[in-house]
Formats: C-alpha cells, structure tokens, sequence
C-alpha cells in the first residue's frame, strides 16, 4: 500500500495535484445537494479544504503556495472573460452607481476593520481575515497575504480567521436575505417585482383580425405598438413562413409571437385575438410545427461579434432567419434590434437549415471554444508581467516580449527557469521583491522586524 502513502501523504508535486483535485471534485458535488431549495455551489469546495485541513491532511508549503497563487490568477481571469464583454457598456445602465455603492461597501467594511483591532484584542492581520472572511472575498484575502508576507508579518491568522468567518458570510447573506422577506416584504412586493421582470419572455400566438393593420408591414406595427415583440412564426393559407420587417400582415395570419407576458393582454388588443395553446412548456417539439423550418440553439464565439447590436447583423433580411431568443448567463432576454450580443450567447434561431448554416459561419457556434485558448495565448497573456519584474530587477532596463510561436525564439527560452520558486528555478532563482533577498546576516532591517514582531508576540499571545 505503498502507493497510497506517495498519493496522500507524501509531500510531492503529484499528491498535492491529487489532494487539491479530490476536494475540488468532492467540494463541487457536494455543492449541488439542495437543502430546503438552496446550495452553496463552488463555495462547498472551501469548506471542504477546511475539513481536510482538520483532519491533518496538508501538501507540501511550497506547491500550497504556487497552488494559492495560480488559482487566484485562473479565478480572477476567468471572472474577468464573463463579465468583461459587457463591463464598459454596463456603465450606461447604472454600472456608475453600482461601483459606487461597492466602492462605499469597502470604505465602510475597511474604517470598521481598522476600528474594530484598536479596540478589541484582535490584532490588525486577523481582522483583515475576518474581513475577507465576512465578504467571502477570496482576492481580498491573496492581496492581504501577499502584503503581510512582504512586510515581514506571518500572514497565516489573516487564513485562520478568513475560514472562521467565511461560512457564516455566505450562510449568513443567505439567512438575512431570507429574514427581511419574511419580515418586510409584502406578497405584492413580490408579484410587481415578478410582473415587471423584462427578461422573462413569454410565447404565446395569435391571429390577426383588427382592420387597423391590415396591409401594415410588421416595422409599421412595431413603430405604433412601442411594445418589444419578436415574431417567430407567421402561417398563411397552410404554409409557414418567417416574416421581414416588409412583410405586410393580413386578415386571418397566425402569428408565433415571443415578448414578456405582461405585454400579451397589450398585443391582444393589436392583433384581434390570441390562441390558447401553450407555447411556453418546456416539451415543445419546435422542429414538429414544420418540417420546411427548424429552430437551432446557435453560441457566439466569434470575437468581432461581441458588443454588436442585433439589428446591425440584419440576419433577418440577409438570411431569411429570425431570432426568438436570446440565452445569457442563464437568463432568457428578448431578442429586440438593440440587444447587445455577447460572447457566449445562445441564440434560438428559426428558419430553414441551409440559412441557419449560413448564419452559423457568421456567429461562430464553435460548442467547447467559447473562451479557448492555446498555449500560445496564455503565454501571451502572462508574459508581459514575467518580463516587467525582471526589468525592475534589472534597473528597468527594457525587454523584448519574443513570439514564442517562432522556433527561434522559443529555443532562446527553452532552459530558462528563472523565477522566484527554489524548487523550480534551481541556479536561476529569482528574488521574490525588487529589493531582493532579504537576509539575516546582512539586512539592516531585520533587526527592527524582529523587534516588531517580538512585540507582536507579547502582545497577542
């Protein structure tokens, strides 16, 4: 069983990969049992380290900390990559007041943290976990170790009190949202809020019998409507077909409409009538309605698309296609001219199979490479931080970003180890600040930091 001590036990590059692998996956499964209708999700997989940590369970300090390090990077990275498409264009929706309020929300938690050490007997660096811990603020807590490391303070009670105070941030976000409801939310509170949802779209079809718009094209309709509406569907005399903004309705048309249901009372009234079948159950067989037309869930994944208006692409009037839907983030928008596409997106697009091919090539649908990338990208996008440390070591003296995709090039770089890791640098180690490597011998400062931190002893323990 020799095998078993080398995966678990023994302090190797391969059995932290393995330690850290098991309480992601045994974190994340755990994360989708629902209790009383919630879950904690990807948070699970914090608690699950601390319990390994309790029971003894620990990897080597060094790979811990490349661990630490290289998650925070592929976190905040992958954060950025979701909210990046639409970061600036937000700014003209109320993204101001939002940083607004979440710049307040740090002023507020940082005044209280620096209040709370001088006056109770918690020191400085376990407030700041507590912090970190209390707004279940993972980057906090790297950048707040990193300052303590650097200022020559152990940074592991900012860790301890973060895993104190972390669960009860997330649990207890959860049992205060549900607290007010009880308490202050009124059932009506919730049904405007539900009957004001703009993003829930709602299908429904109708037929058209108001003389007024006989003969009117669907643009005019949709000029004197001031009403979002897609129409997906038009049938006329046993055919379907998908109507242009120039397609001019007339008595007796069927129309596949998608809008928010809080409209279709308002369309009613416009069209002369509206169907009972029920359009919105999740067991619709859309491709049945016909089998000339075929509706086809398209993602975006070309890059030169993100951030365009729907309307711009004129895929309608190009393609004969039309798009009912639009899928973001897990919320279902309505398909208006001045949506905003995003890398991403899932559309559902109706219309006949050789046009959705067409429009295929033009949105991307490449399934699996939404944020792909190659190993040459992601050297791309790490580079230039590798090499701007080694030019303030040196003086600030420039340096060239090679193209590691020229053979050339990358035999130049193919046995430079240089960095700040022992383990990994060997001969080539790098200091781990501009100041280089402070040692007891020779550093004028060590004697105050020992100083400092002798008080710090004496003081909190």
């Amino acid at each position: 069983m020799e095998w078993i001590d080398t995966l678990f036990v023994e302090h190797t590059a391969l059995q932290a990969v393995v330690v850290v692998a098991l309480i992601c996956a045994a974190g994340m499964a755990l994360g989708k049992v629902r209790i009383g209708g919630i879950s904690l999700g990807v948070t699970f997989v914090f608690f699950v380290g601390i319990l390994a940590g309790h029971f003894g369970l620990s990897v080597d300090e060094e790979m811990l900390e490349y661990a630490e390090s290289f998650g925070l990077v592929l976190f905040v990275y992958s954060l950025g990559l979701q909210v990046g498409p639409g970061f600036f264009s937000s700014f003209h929706r109320g993204g101001v007041r939002l940083n607004l309020l979440g710049l307040g929300v740090i002023a507020i938690g940082t005044c209280m943290t620096i209040l709370l050490s001088r006056i109770t007997p918690v020191a400085l660096p376990e407030m700041m976990g507590v912090l970190c811990g209390a707004t279940t603020n993972t980057p906090a807590l790297g950048a707040a170790q990193q300052t303590l490391n650097q200022l020559g303070i152990p940074s592991d009670g900012a860790a301890l009190s973060c895993a104190v105070t972390y669960p009860l941030g997330v649990v207890g976000v959860i049992l205060a949202i549900l607290v007010m409801r009880r308490l202050w939310v009124r059932p009506c509170d919730l049904a405007a809020t539900e009957s004001g949802d703009t993003h829930s779209t709602y299908i429904a079809a109708f037929q058209v019998h108001n003389p007024g718009i006989f003969g009117m094209t669907v643009r005019e309709v949709a000029r004197i409507s001031h009403i979002p509406f897609v129409i997906s569907r038009l049938w006329r005399d046993g055919k379907v077909s998908i109507p242009t903004s120039d397609t001019q309705l007339q008595e007796g048309d069927r129309l596949l409409i998608v809008t928010t249901e809080q409209n279709a009372e308002t369309l009613t009234a416009l069209f002369g009538e509206q169907e009972q079948t029920d359009w919105n159950k999740e067991d619709v067989d859309w491709n049945a309605i016909d089998s000339r037309l075929i509706s086809q869930s398209i993602v975006i994944t070309r890059p030169e698309i993100n951030g365009k208006k729907l309307g711009a692409l004129r895929l309608r009037n190009s393609y004969g296609i039309n798009i009912s839907r639009v899928y973001r983030s897990g919320v279902q928008l309505l398909a208006t001219p001045d949506l905003r596409l995003q890398m991403g997106d899932r559309l559902t697009v109706v219309g006949e199979a050789q046009a959705i091919r067409n429009v295929e090539k033009i949105l991307g649908n490449e399934v699996g490479k939404k944020y792909s990338i190659d190993v040459y990208k992601a050297v791309d996008m790490c580079i230039c931080g590798i090499l701007a440390y080694r030019s303030i070591l040196n003086d600030n003296k420039s340096m060239k970003i090679p193209d590691l995709r020229d053979p050339a090039e990358r035999d130049q770089y193919r046995n430079d180890h240089a960095c700040t890791f022992e383990y990994e640098a060997g001969d080539q180690l790098l200091p781990n600040n501009s100041h280089g490597v402070v040692l007891p011998d020779d550093a004028p400062c060590f004697a105050m930091m020992q100083e400092k931190w002798h008080e710090y002893e004496k003081k909190n323990f």
